[in-house]
């Protein structure tokens, strides 16, 4: 039988350390350029809205 939720083996991947280390470090990058560079078109909200389902 399909299930459309993950399992917990699933859950397990997504906590591994290298993969939250290289998230916060794509999003610092991120939200980095967000703050510091004058671009209109990219801000705090599209940089959480790209890295989140990247993620």
């Amino acid at each position: 039988m399909y299930s459309f939720l993950p399992d917990k083996s699933y859950a397990k991947k997504l906590i591994r350390p290298w993969k939250i280390s290289s998230f916060a470090i794509g999003m610092g990058w991120l939200l980095y350029g967000a703050l510091n560079y004058e671009i209109a078109d990219w801000d705090v909200g599209i940089s959480l809205i790209m890295d989140g389902p990247t993620y």
